[in-house]
């Protein structure tokens, strides 16, 4: 008889979705390598100005609900900040008992950012005596915007549950156990590198050409954390002092238009500074291909997988010492600089533009395929469920 296959709840709190295909990938693209050796449920509670509504896709053994929720729109603050609560613990509990009668229990649950879903999960485990684990990602811990007794003392408790805790840097955990936060099952969990990143040379469309003077930076374009105003005025200082360079920017959110903005009004134009706007797939492995490094300037990361994917494509990145990014960025694949030292960055850019240090494109390809594959992870995920 074949044995059936381990079942496993992700309970994630960003998750990609028809309202926004950004927020969560990174869980995305666990939950899809999970499912590899597992039957693997997502539910997803999403927000909406909009709907209320359900969605459900099935892609072999990954099966997907999300559940909308329309957010209170009274003229009153509180009275919609109880209304979520109430709506967004009101799908939950229906979205859960819609997977669990489909799949009929779950061996696993895995809780993807705190705290709300990690209560859930020990609640869950005192009345079913289901296990779950917990992958923490939020930099809150961090940037110190983690506040609040109660919030503290209930995200102990659930971590204190938990049979393993995973986060993607030593460094976010050891930021968690300053608030008393601990476990004594933690493992490190990478992020995911699609296989296009690794496959890149079995792209057809070759519109873009690499250049040895053209450089990339990805981001979710919120200023505060990515500092993209920084890594402008650094590149109107390299563009004042006549080096020739292309940055392009790639990403989208709150501060996209203004930063274009503020590109205008420091002269930078194309095609030194070219704003691309959001790409996925082959067309973003094209265009980090296509560049000679990767540039991230940001305030307070956690570890930013566009990191892991400029490794798998050869090569390699100027970042801020900041959260665990020096877990992974060393000399022989990228340089660091401290958060908002503009000379720095400048000089490093400089340095880079010129090509040193030189740098071994196949190096670093092995390093990200030993580390953030999906063959890698998966070995990863099966540790974190216990089932190696």
């Amino acid at each position: 008889m074949q044995q059936s296959r381990f079942k496993i709840l992700f309970l994630p709190r960003w998750y990609p979705s028809k309202i926004d295909p950004m927020p969560g990938l990174f869980i995305e693209r666990h939950a899809k390598v999970a499912s590899r050796f597992a039957s693997v449920t997502v539910l997803a509670i999403i927000p909406s100005r909009e709907m209320s509504e359900i969605e459900i896709e099935k892609e072999d053994n990954l099966l997907t609900l999300r559940y909308y929720f329309k957010l209170g729109q009274t003229e009153f603050r509180f009275v919609n900040k109880l209304l979520n609560q109430l709506r967004w613990w009101s799908a939950l509990l229906k979205g859960y008992r819609m997977v669990r009668r489909e799949m009929n229990g779950f061996d696993m649950l895995h809780v993807n950012v705190l705290t709300r879903l990690g209560l859930f999960a020990l609640l869950i485990h005192c009345i079913e005596n289901i296990p779950y684990v917990i992958t923490e990602h939020w930099t809150r811990y961090i940037n110190g915007s983690f506040k609040g007794a109660l919030r503290i003392a209930v995200t102990r408790l659930v971590v204190r549950k938990a049979q393993k805790v995973s986060t993607v840097t030593d460094n976010l955990w050891k930021a968690m156990q300053t608030y008393g936060i601990a476990n004594a099952n933690h493992m490190v969990l990478q992020n995911v590198v699609d296989d296009a990143f690794f496959n890149f040379h079995n792209i057809s469309d070759e519109s873009i050409i690499p250049s040895p003077g053209r450089f990339v930076h990805i981001s979710c374009f919120t200023d505060r954390s990515k500092n993209i105003s920084g890594l402008l005025r650094v590149l109107s200082r390299l563009s004042a002092s006549n080096v020739d360079f292309e940055c392009i920017l790639v990403g989208d959110g709150e501060d996209w238009e203004r930063m274009k903005l503020y590109a205008e009004s420091l002269d930078l134009r194309y095609p030194k500074v070219q704003f691309k706007g959001l790409l996925t797939g082959n067309p973003l492995v094209q265009v980090m291909h296509s560049a000679s490094f990767l540039v991230l300037f940001s305030n307070y990361e956690n570890m930013p997988v566009v990191i892991n994917e400029a490794f798998a494509v050869g090569i390699p990145v100027i970042a801020t010492d900041t959260g665990g990014i020096n877990e992974q960025v060393k000399e022989w694949n990228g340089c660091l600089v401290s958060v908002q030292d503009e000379d720095a960055l400048y000089s490093a850019i400089l340095s880079f533009l010129k090509r040193s240090p030189e740098f071994d494109p196949e190096k670093l390809k092995r390093y990200a395929a030993c580390w953030f594959s999906s063959d890698a992870v998966e070995n990863q995920l099966k540790s974190l469920y216990g089932l190696q």
